[in-house]
């Protein structure tokens, strides 16, 4: 596009003549479609004649050019190096044909294949939108971030991508670790939806009710620069559309950013919107006019304006060729920075809101507390004390008091050697006070609240109660219940009451509520409600019936006592007069199919041979190449056998236990166990055949050819996502119990290759099912690295070759490994210091065997150990130990050179000649200075190693001249000089210009609350039972240097 002209210069302020002289004086009213064409011909001609540096925007094209250019330099426009940019959007709309309204990129293509009918009802936006392939790509990258991938890309195949499907590798340190097909949701390639919008271009305004008068003032206000000069105008007939496109798109990373961005639109639109000089709509309408949503169809140059029949106009667009900056817009219209919106945590505690435990679930917890288990016992001390506040109305003190001596009586009856529960502190028990200043709402709601508590293994263990359940379906059940369930039980006993006194007094006839007991003997069928009618005012509760039909139904009961819903409902009525207040329905002996199968295979009676013949089920089962309905069925029972097998592990195996005593002998003991991982290789082999018939199944729906069984594999769909969240909950409590097996057995006692092995079976199941670990099982973790630490240090080659062996798989795993390090570091190891801190974890436990491949991982204060590297494998997987192998090691090239040397224990520096190579020549230097500055990092390290060896190699003729004593001299203040460096940093604070860590990742940093860990305690081991389970103290190189001086 060419640089704007002028059209006409300032002097051109002559109006044409379309309307009287008194225009000034009052707005023309805008309703009559000649009157909206006059207007829209007059503010047309009156920006053409007076605005200064607009030309006319010629076709579409040349908006198109205007609204991409600067979006065309950005990132968002680039994308990635597989595509996927975001895009500019336009789209068209067709009052009374929705069926052609579509959103399309707005490119030279679209422009170039549109009819002239669609650029007639053509719509622009200032919206920066996501495509379907932009989609596709983010939910990869998405896919990765949460699988702890750290790239992805198109797999390498024949098959091409569609807009809705691709199949993806992804990659962890270069290496591929998994293929999957991603699909998204989506029937076009563009969408003009908020969830697909991703950043604007500017601000629009939309200024309505525009007539030549407001149309001058606005020019005039943008001539003298009251007004910031728009990028471009459009007239649209009754108004104008301002654009202020930006330098730089504005990305909208979040909803909550997308909120702030509108809302700063919104102030700006009303600098123009909210004044009568420009706007109409206040003195017309009586109503300001509405803000617009970014994104906001807006009408395109081109665009026809058809409100009025038999009145098309054409929309014209004028540029200034002007973009603006995005500060400066907010600062011209005084829009005050918006900090995008958070929940606050001082959010004031509502009492009355607040949802209460009942006082039975209160008491529950409240007896549970002294047979808490460990992992638990801090959570539920804090939960016992707040609902003592809230639901047991006792006073602030009164509760503290009783907490704390429960508190003793529990670590009396169940100690726990070093991991007692604490009393409970003055400031501690002001955060769980609602009544406090101190309250902090944000644990309140993560863990006291009863809405976050029901969720919680405390609820669940000792306050929910078990569901009642009949074994029946839900059809058969609902007409047990109509059966045996009396509904409004206490209007019923009231009524019956009430019926049987007035039989007695021989008055049927009254209806006022009111009966006097004479004394008589009360009795129904062979129930005898003598004692209490006697002790029943003579007042009765009828209910808000007129026709007293419950009355009517009362005198039935007692003239036919004998029926059998007659018996039913005097047997629940007398239990409910009596204090019974839960009706139960159904009898423990009446199973569904499915439960009659699984409690069979329980028995003890039932043999094993009949078990194993039903875990060996479908075994034999081929994957055929044609699916038919037959297939289908098949698929149908498989599943349904696949939902028994887990309800059995999920449910059953687990509840059984020994001592019980029951109705019916159960298998217990080696069978029991036996039989769950039977059970357990069952439920992995079936989900490995359905997974193949459900391929087979996917690619009959994607054929679209044999209708009838694709509708019969969508019926079979729509029956398993209801039991998709039951299955996913059962699968992840399966997880949880192989999880904690594993635990229990990496802590016992096995050999090396055993543990390694069980060590990533633990590591696999956590990352793939997403179980957090408890405390408990942070314990056993932890257990089993101090016994991989042991064993370790008897068979250091068994072990480094073991690692070695694996770990190309550890490195995938290393989020995971991470993880669980920092998890023993905060929960077992909490408050301990210097390297004690790290005891038990794997990364450090390979560290201290020798093996350097996760000490980029580890804290800073672990350094390089350079002056025993030369016992260590894997110097190639760290950063310094990568620089030094750059360096020769070969003995056939060792030279005599001067090295400095220093005393730890006096602080003496002095210099000494020896045998070298390169390599051991730098190791050597590098060892001085990592003794002479303990605080030094390994690169400062590194780099002060290489600078004295430039200065040592330069002079080394020198030093082998014995009369040269002049360089040793300069040698020993050169050593001066750097010490004096580094003590004047350690004494000025400056310390981090020594300990630089580029891209380092520290994984044992503490971030997590006082109070919360993962499982809601934080129970400390002491030292004593730390050392007493090590049985020995972990070494390393420089744990006993004492460094009393720097300089002697």
């Amino acid at each position: 596009m060419c640089e704007p002209k002028k059209i006409n210069d300032r002097s051109c302020v002559k109006m044409s003549g379309h309307y009287p002289s008194n225009v000034s004086d009052k707005t023309i009213n805008l309703t009559n479609a000649s009157k909206v064409r006059a207007n829209n011909e007059a503010v047309n001609n009156l920006i053409t004649e007076n605005l200064n540096r607009f030309c006319e925007i010629e076709n579409l094209e040349e908006m198109k050019h205007i609204m991409e250019r600067p979006f065309k330099l950005s990132s968002m426009c680039r994308g990635t190096a597989m595509g996927g940019s975001y895009q500019l959007e336009v789209n068209t709309l067709c009052p009374g044909k929705e069926y052609n309204n579509k959103a399309y990129i707005f490119d030279d293509f679209t422009l170039k294949n549109l009819s002239d009918t669609a650029k007639e009802h053509l719509y622009v936006t200032n919206g920066i939108y996501a495509s379907c392939k932009s989609r596709l790509l983010e939910k990869a990258r998405q896919y990765a971030k949460e699988n702890h991938y750290d790239n992805c890309k198109f797999s390498d195949t024949d098959q091409n991508y569609t807009m809705r499907s691709a199949e993806f590798d992804f990659f962890y340190q270069g290496k591929k670790i998994a293929t999957q097909t991603l699909t998204i949701e989506t029937k076009s390639v563009m969408r003009h939806v908020k969830e697909d919008l991703r950043g604007f271009t500017g601000y629009n305004v939309d200024i309505d009710n525009v007539d030549a008068v407001r149309a001058q003032n606005l020019v005039d206000d943008i001539n003298s620069g009251i007004v910031p000069m728009p990028t471009m105008i459009v007239v649209t007939g009754k108004g104008l559309h301002l654009w202020y496109i930006c330098t730089s798109p504005i990305a909208s990373t979040s909803d909550s950013v997308l909120q702030k961005y509108q809302t700063m639109m919104g102030l700006f639109t009303r600098k123009f919107t909210h004044n009568p000089r420009y706007c109409g709509k206040e003195e017309e309408t009586g109503s300001f006019q509405h803000d617009l949503p970014i994104g906001q169809s807006m009408r395109a140059v081109g665009n026809i304006y058809d409100k009025y029949e038999n009145c098309p106009i054409l929309m014209r667009g004028y540029t200034s060729g002007i973009y603006h900056d995005f500060k400066a817009l907010n600062e011209w219209a005084d829009i005050p920075e918006i900090e995008v919106s958070r929940k606050s945590s001082t959010i004031k505690y509502d009492s009355k809101k607040a949802r209460r435990l009942s006082p039975d679930e209160y008491q529950r917890l409240f007896d549970s507390f002294l047979t808490e288990s460990i992992g638990s016992r801090t959570r539920h001390r804090n939960l016992l004390f707040h609902h003592m506040l809230v639901e047991g109305n006792m006073a602030f003190d009164n509760a503290l008091e009783t907490i704390n001596r429960m508190v003793e009586e529990l670590n009396r009856l169940y100690p726990v050697e070093g991991n007692a529960v604490r009393l409970l502190t003055v400031g501690e028990a002001h955060r769980f006070d609602p009544n406090s200043p101190d309250f902090d709402h944000n644990y309140y709601s993560k863990y006291l609240s009863t809405s976050a508590m029901v969720d919680g293994q405390i609820y669940k263990n000792h306050i929910k109660q078990p569901k009642y359940r009949t074994g029946l379906n839900k059809s058969e059940n609902m007409k047990k219940v109509n059966k045996e369930v009396v509904c409004n039980i206490g209007l019923r006993s009231e009524c019956l009451l009430f019926a049987l006194v007035n039989t007695l007094n021989n008055d049927r006839e009254n209806k006022s509520g009111v009966a006097e007991y004479h004394g008589q003997q009360c009795i129904i069928g062979s129930y005898d409600f003598t004692p209490l009618v006697m002790a029943h005012p003579t007042t009765y509760n009828l209910g808000k019936d007129g026709k007293q039909r419950t009355v009517k139904n009362s005198y039935k009961i007692i003239d036919n006592p004998d029926s059998e819903r007659h018996k039913i409902i005097l047997a629940r009525v007398f239990a409910y007069l009596n204090g019974v207040s839960t009706q139960r329905v159904g009898s423990t002996d009446i199973y569904s199919n499915r439960q009659e199968l699984i409690h069979h295979l329980l028995l003890a009676s039932t043999s094993q041979e009949t078990r194993d013949e039903f875990y060996n089920r479908y075994s034999d089962v081929a994957v055929p190449r044609r699916y038919g309905m037959k297939h289908e069925a098949l698929f149908r029972e498989i599943n349904n056998y696949s939902n028994i097998l887990l309800s059995l592990v999920h449910h059953h195996f687990n509840k059984i236990k020994e001592g019980v005593q029951a109705e019916h002998a159960y298998i217990t003991g080696n069978t029991l166990t036996m039989n769950r991982n039977k059970c357990e290789e069952a439920v992995a082999r079936i989900k490995r055949l359905l997974a193949l018939l459900n391929a087979r199944r996917e690619v009959v729906v994607r054929k679209g050819v044999d209708t009838e069984l694709i509708n019969a594999i969508n019926a079979t769909n729509q029956q398993s996502v209801k039991l998709a969240m039951t299955r996913g909950t059962m699968e992840h409590e399966l997880a949880e119990h192989r999880l904690y097996e594993a635990l229990l057995h990496f802590s016992g006692r096995m050999s090396m290759q055993a543990r390694f092995d069980e060590y990533e079976n633990i590591l696999n199941l956590i990352n793939t099912s997403g179980v957090e670990l408890s405390f408990d099982g942070v314990f056993k973790l932890w257990l089993g690295n101090s016994a991989f630490n042991r064993q370790a240090k008897k068979e250091e080659l068994a072990f480094i070759t073991e690692l070695n062996n694996r770990w190309d798989r550890l490195q995938a795993l290393l989020p995971v490994i991470q993880k669980t390090d920092s998890q023993i570091r905060r929960l077992i190891n909490k408050g301990k210091g210097d390297k004690s801190r790290l005891r038990g974890t794997f990364m450090y436990t390979c560290f201290l065997r020798h093996h350097l491949g996760f000490l980029d991982m580890l804290p800073p204060d672990i350094g390089f150990p350079f002056a025993t590297a030369y016992k260590y494998t894997g110097m190639e997987l760290t950063k310094i130990g990568q620089q030094l192998l750059q360096h020769n090691n070969d003995m056939d090239k060792v030279a005599e050179l001067t090295y400095p040397t220093y005393n730890p224990q006096t602080g003496e520096r002095g210099y000494a000649r020896g045998q070298f190579t390169d390599r051991g020549y730098m190791m050597e230097l590098a060892r001085y200075y990592r003794l002479s500055g303990r605080y030094r990092s390994d690169e400062t390290v590194m780099y002060l190693a290489k600078q004295l060896a430039i200065f040592l190699c330069k002079n080394d003729h020198r030093f082998k001249d014995n009369n040269d004593i002049e360089i040793r001299r300069e040698l020993i203040d050169y050593l001066k000089e750097d010490t004096m460096r580094y003590l004047n940093a350690l004494n000025s604070g400056y310390l981090e210009a020594y300990n630089e860590e580029e891209n380092n990742v520290v994984v044992f940093e503490d971030s997590h609350d006082d109070i919360v860990t993962t499982d809601g305690n934080i129970e400390e081991i002491d030292e004593d039972t730390i050392n007493a389970i090590l049985g020995e103290a972990e070494e390393d190189v420089y744990d006993m240097i004492s460094e009393k001086d720097l300089w002697s």
